[in-house]
């Protein structure tokens, strides 16, 4: 961001009573290093909590999206959120989420992620292009400078955040 301003963010809302966390990961470009990141909005688009995990040595994309997604719920259980709405920009992880299964290196993380989404009254997995996931995008690029570990904020955004912009009626 320059100058101080935040970024204007394409933002889908969740229905009424879904809380909608947005997901993805980055890998920098000068390490061995991945970062997932969440950000939970909602249905006005105000910020409610966001979180991001550090690895060493993890930069498969597809896996590190998984994670994001197990995070997610990871964040909604933090926040005791009963029905959240994870979305992400990687189609082939929401596709094995909602189809109950996977045969890659993120088997056992799908598996988790499906053991926990029964914990929730209702938890949804959709897959949002890029543009409306420009928080999240945001906070993965920047987490991979951070300290390996979890990272979680609740009452003051990180500042990589936008000024949502309601994608569906440019509110």
């Amino acid at each position: 961001m320059h100058g101080g301003t935040r970024a204007h963010v394409r933002w889908v809302p969740p229905p009424d009573g879904l809380f909608k966390i947005n997901t993805d990961d980055a890998v920098s470009k000068h390490n061995q290093r991945g970062a997932v990141a969440c950000v939970c909005r909602d249905s006005t688009g105000a910020f409610l909590g966001a979180s991001a995990m550090v690895f060493d040595g993890l930069i498969n994309p597809e896996v590190l999206e998984t994670i994001a997604c197990s995070e997610a719920l990871a964040l909604a259980e933090d926040m005791h959120i009963a029905k959240p709405w994870v979305a992400s920009d990687c189609l082939n992880v929401i596709k094995e989420i909602n189809e109950g299964g996977s045969n890659g290196q993120q088997c056992m993380i799908v598996k988790q992620i499906l053991l926990k989404k029964d914990q929730f009254l209702e938890a949804k997995f959709s897959h949002e292009r890029r543009e409306a996931n420009g928080d999240a995008h945001r906070l993965a690029r920047s987490a991979t400078t951070l300290d390996t570990g979890r990272h979680v904020w609740f009452s003051d955004p990180p500042s990589e955040l936008g000024v949502v912009v309601n994608i569906l009626n440019n509110q």
